[in-house]
């Protein structure tokens, strides 16, 4: 049953029953008027038809009434009362019959629901309605069984009141400015049937022929309406059209704003800190609302049901930076809530952990091993791991500060890429960062075969790297060279031991580069070396230049007794000069013994950068432990990275 809104609007009923055509005397239906029936409401009521008057030409003839047959509603016709003149009404549509009892007696019956909605069918209500209906009937003449079967019409009146409100038939709620369209209408009365006006109607929203509703709400039209929609059906008698109308079919509609998220400034959260609570504020729709679905906030963290964001960021808060949270609002709105998805960005504050032991020193095969890692930012629960350990080393506490320490196996020595992770945890999560590192161990004889190169030079994305020469001693010639983790578009030559290539974009960063070789004998070594790849140069022509040979250590394969030491305040243009002209004086190499030795004359390495080329010249001497000439170069220094 379909509810619509009534007022006291009443429904009146006239009935013409049996009136024959140019007749004097039509058939009288009693009672009339009828007793008045509700609109919705079950109506059922005796009637009494009189017996026709037999007119000419059949009086004459001798006939005379012999039984009703039947009656039913042929049609009718509905009046507004604002108006004089009625128009055809679908008869089927009104909710009544009428029906006459075969035989002499003369009783009837008018019964059935009248429709919602025919109160107001034409306008506001209340509607009266002439309602035609064909009684038929037999005459007969002595000596005729079968008789003639006669037809007539006659009229009765009746009022039925609108019935009590009812509860309201709601269409789906629209927003302001947002496309809009009701097309599944509760009620169409039938194929052809045209809605043709709606009253109530915000503005932006309009009337479809289909009995559909669509457009957009002009801003500023939020509230609730009633509308109330009329139909009609046009039918051909032959060539004439005929309109019938049906029962009108109200409804309500809600109208609301546009759901917003008003809260402007979310501020900043604080790992392992109570955030204050923040009361989110939304606007729009019909309050309460209730927020739901929430996601990407920060473990620990959360939105009640009520829109108040709290909670105690987990400790690796800051680590992930900022955090994009989206979370839903369903509203109350009538008759269906509305949702809509927000998106909002928290910032994450506090100590970042970070590994800062930036080299691992060399470690030696069968000696004692102890290497303290330096961990920050640490605010929770630390555990540490590592990976590519050689055997005899672990990764513990030492005196409760995390160390890598142990002693490695003999037949170890070789070159290692090792990742040391620390993960810190709290009662709401877990994080993790991690650190690679190149690392090495010697073998116990001097004499084993070993790598000699103990530097790898920087390379450039797109730039040409090399060639890079390795060497090998200690073993039996030829070697046979071979590389894990280059970065991607550099090569090594395993005959030759040249890395060479261009690295490819996006391989800029610190790489552990593990170098193998192997002798004519069949003997191995290994060393873990680092490689720096610099991104790639900019593309607008600038360049820089830098030089840093102030701060440098010394490469390849000088003793572990030199260091490098140097002149600092010379202008990097004019130190690149004199140090490969004069090649002494600005800097020298030093051993742990008192005699300091001057660069030897071969030239000393210097190194700048610009954003297309490196170069680079080298030094030669010889130190030793006590001031001797234990070792010699050529050796190369590194610019060190700040």
């Amino acid at each position: 049953m379909y509810r619509f809104i009534n007022s006291a609007s009443r429904l009146v009923l006239t009935v013409l029953l049996a009136t024959p055509l140019l007749a004097d005397n039509p058939i009288r239906i009693t009672p009339n008027p009828l007793p008045n029936g509700k609109e919705s409401a079950a109506y059922d009521q005796e009637l009494r038809f009189s017996q026709p008057v037999i007119e000419e030409p059949y009086f004459s003839q001798g006939y005379t009434f012999k039984s009703f047959s039947n009656a039913s509603i042929a049609d009718i016709t509905a009046y507004d009362p604002a108006n004089t003149s009625g128009v055809p009404f679908s008869a089927s549509a009104l909710g009544l019959t009428i029906t006459l009892e075969p035989g002499t007696t003369g009783r009837g019956i008018i019964s059935g629901t009248p429709a919602e909605g025919c109160a107001n069918a034409l306008g506001d209500g209340p509607t009266t309605y002439v309602v035609f209906v064909s009684v038929k009937y037999v005459i007969n003449k002595p000596g005729d069984l079968v008789g003639l079967t006669l037809s007539n019409v006659s009229d009765i009146t009746t009022t039925i009141e609108g019935g009590a409100a009812s509860e309201k038939t709601w269409l789906e709620a629209a927003v302001e400015g947002e496309p809009y369209s009701a097309v599944n209408l509760p009620y169409i009365p039938s194929s052809g049937v045209i809605a043709d006006s709606a009253g109530g109607l915000p503005d932006g929203l309009a009337l479809n022929t289909d009995g559909s509703i669509g457009g957009t709400p002009q801003t500023g039209s939020a509230g609730e309406y009633v509308i109330t929609i009329h139909y009609h059906e046009t039918i051909l008698s032959g060539f004439v059209p005929t309109t019938y109308y049906y029962p009108s079919l109200t409804l309500a509609l809600n109208v609301v704003k546009p759901h917003e998220f008003d809260t402007v400034n979310i501020p900043d959260a604080t790992e392992h800190l109570t955030y204050e609570p923040l009361s989110l504020q939304l606007s729009g729709g019909t309050a309460p609302y209730t927020f739901g679905n929430i996601d990407g906030l920060p473990p620990g963290m959360m939105i009640a049901a009520d829109g108040t964001l709290s909670g105690t960021p987990f400790c690796g808060g800051a680590e992930h930076g900022a955090y994009t949270a989206t979370f839903d609002v369903t509203d109350s709105t009538t008759p269906s809530p509305l949702t809509t998805i927000f998106v909002f960005t928290l910032n994450v504050s506090g100590p970042e952990v970070t590994i800062e032991t930036s080299a691992l020193p060399v470690a030696t095969e069968g000696v004692a091993y102890i290497t303290p890692l330096k961990i920050s930012g640490v605010i929770a629960s630390l555990s540490m791991a590592a990976t590519g350990l050689p055997a005899g080393l672990l990764i513990g506490k030492h005196g409760g500060v995390w160390a890598i320490m142990g002693t490695p196996k003999l037949g170890t020595a070789g070159g290692y890429a090792l990742e040391v992770t620390a993960n810190e945890t709290d009662q709401y999560a877990s994080h993790s960062v991690s650190r690679t590192f190149a690392f090495n161990v010697e073998g116990g004889a001097s004499g084993d075969l070993r790598i000699l190169n103990n530097y790898l030079p920087d390379g450039q994305e797109g730039e040409v790297y090399g060639p890079v020469t390795l060497s090998a001693t200690g073993g039996e010639s030829p070697y046979r060279f071979d590389a894990s983790g280059l970065p991607e578009g550099l090569r090594l030559f395993a005959s030759s031991g040249v890395i060479a290539g261009k690295p490819a974009a996006g391989s800029a960063g610190n790489s552990v580069v593990v170098i193998a070789t192997t002798d004519a004998a069949g003997d191995t070594a290994s060393i873990a070396l680092m490689l720096y790849v610099a991104p790639a140069a900019a593309t607008d022509g600038s360049s820089e230049t830098s030089l840093d040979v102030l701060s440098a250590e010394l490469v390849a394969d000088a003793p572990a007794s030199c260091m490098l030491t140097g002149t600092s305040g010379v202008p990097a243009l004019m130190l690149l000069t004199v140090l490969l002209w004069i090649g002494a004086g600005l800097h020298r190499v030093r051993c742990d013994g008192p005699r300091v030795a001057a660069p030897g004359s071969r030239g000393m390495f210097a190194k700048y950068r610009n954003r297309r080329r490196f170069y680079s010249s080298s030094i030669a001497t010889r130190c030793g432990p006590q001031g001797g000439s234990s070792n010699s170069g050529p050796w190369a220094m590194k610019p060190k990275r700040s």
